[in-house]
C-alpha cells in the first residue's frame, strides 16, 4: 500500500511539474522586458510550489490507498441536528454562508440559501450590517471554533468590500455628482440669495449631500457595531494556541497593522460624525 501511494505521489508530482513549466512558458513573451520577466519568474517561483503541493495533496486524498478509511469516514460523517428552533435558525444561517457540502452553484440552486445570501449583499438601510450581526449571533449560539471565527472575519470583510466599499462609494459619488451639477432655478447663483440656501431644487448639495438620508445615523450605528464585532472576533483568536498556524505576521508587524487599521477606522468615524453633527447645523443656520 505504501509503495503504491509513493508511485501515485511521484506521478502526480511529475505531472504537476510539467504543467507548471508549461504555464511559466505561457507567461513569457518575446517582447517582454527583462525586468518584467524577472518579476514574473520570481512571483511564479514563490507561488507555484505551494500550489503544486496543494494539488498533489488533493490527488493523494482522492486516490491514495492510505486514505481510504478517511474518505469513508468523511462520507459517513454528519453533524448532529440542532435542537430547538433558535439553534436551527442559527445553523441554517451559517450553512447558507458557509456550506460544507455545496459549491456556489449548489448554494444558488437552494432558494432559501440564495435569498439569505442576497440579504447579505443588500447594501441599503443597513440590511447587510444586520445580517452580519445576526451571523455573529449565530456563531455564538453554535459551537464555534477557531475556524468559525476566521470564516466570520473573512466573510464579513468580503461583504464589506462590496456593500460599504463598491456600492456605497458609487452611491456617494452619484449623489455628490448630481448635487454638484444640479442647476438652480433660472440658473441663479448661490450668492444671489444673500447667504441663504435656496429651497429648490430638491437635489441641491445643502439637502442632497451623501449621508443626508434619514436612515444614515442608524446605518452608521450598525456599521460601528459590525466593526466592534469583527475586532471582538479577532481578539478571541488570541485565546487559541499555535500563533504561527494562524498565519499571523510577526508580532511587531501585527501590532503595527492594528494601529494603522484603528487609525483609519477612527478617521472614518470622525469624518462621518462631523458630517452628521455639523453639516445639518450649518444648513439650519444658513436657512434662517
Amino acid at each position: 500500500m505504501q509503495k503504491a501511494d509513493e508511485v501515485i505521489a511521484l506521478q502526480a508530482s511529475r505531472m504537476m511539474s510539467s504543467i507548471g513549466a508549461t504555464m511559466l512558458n505561457s507567461l513569457h513573451d518575446h517582447a517582454m522586458p527583462r525586468a518584467v520577466r524577472i518579476v514574473v519568474d520570481n512571483v511564479y517561483g514563490e507561488l507555484w510550489p505551494e500550489v503544486k503541493r496543494s494539488l498533489v495533496d488533493s490527488v493523494m486524498l482522492d486516490l491514495g490507498l492510505e486514505f481510504r478509511e478517511l474518505r469513508a469516514k468523511q462520507d459517513m460523517h454528519h453533524a448532529d441536528p440542532p435542537r430547538g428552533w433558535l439553534k436551527w435558525c442559527a445553523a441554517r444561517l451559517i450553512y447558507a454562508m458557509e456550506p460544507s457540502d455545496l459549491t456556489i452553484w449548489g448554494t444558488i440552486r437552494s432558494p432559501l440559501s440564495l435569498f439569505i445570501r442576497l440579504l447579505f449583499l443588500f447594501p441599503l438601510y443597513g440590511v447587510s450590517d444586520v445580517m452580519v450581526i445576526l451571523l455573529a449571533a449565530a456563531k455564538y449560539f453554535t459551537d464555534f471554533d477557531e475556524y468559525g471565527l476566521i470564516e466570520f472575519i473573512v466573510t464579513a470583510k468580503k461583504l464589506q468590500f462590496f456593500t460599504s466599499g463598491l456600492v456605497a462609494g458609487c452611491v456617494g459619488f452619484a449623489k455628490l455628482f448630481v448635487c454638484a451639477t444640479q442647476p438652480s432655478d433660472g440658473e441663479l447663483r448661490l450668492e444671489d440669495f444673500a447667504g441663504a440656501v435656496p429651497s429648490s431644487p430638491a437635489y441641491a448639495c445643502a439637502v442632497f449631500y451623501p449621508g443626508s438620508h434619514t436612515t444614515f445615523p442608524f446605518e452608521f450605528f450598525l456599521f460601528v457595531v459590525r466593526s466592534l464585532l469583527l475586532w471582538g472576533a479577532f481578539v478571541l483568536l488570541w485565546h487559541y494556541d499555535a500563533l504561527e498556524r494562524r498565519g499571523l505576521h510577526w508580532l511587531p508587524t501585527t501590532i503595527g497593522l492594528l494601529v494603522l487599521s484603528w487609525s483609519l477606522w477612527l478617521a472614518i468615524f470622525w469624518l462621518v460624525a462631523l458630517n452628521l453633527y455639523q453639516v445639518p447645523r450649518w444648513s439650519a443656520s444658513a436657512s434662517r
